[in-house]
């Protein structure tokens, strides 16, 4: 990793946090949140700095899990 890369994932690491951890809570009130992941990692091209899992019964929720750090 260069040191842009290093740089950027300390930067970004609160605000992703806060990010990922708006989806995760959203998803567990919806009692479907599976995982959560902040480590960052590189997928092919992509570097993904974080994620969230969850399962979910009805399709309409991924609109307020996903909606869920705007609020």
């Amino acid at each position: 990793m260069d040191i842009k890369l290093i740089l950027k994932i300390i930067l970004y690491f609160p605000g992703t946090f806060a990010h990922e951890l708006a989806h995760w809570a959203c998803a567990l009130l919806f009692g479907s949140a599976k995982g959560f992941n902040i480590i960052p990692r590189r997928e092919g091209d992509n570097f993904i700095f974080g994620s969230v899992s969850a399962a979910v019964r009805y399709k309409v929720f991924w609109i307020f899990i996903g909606a869920a750090p705007l609020v």
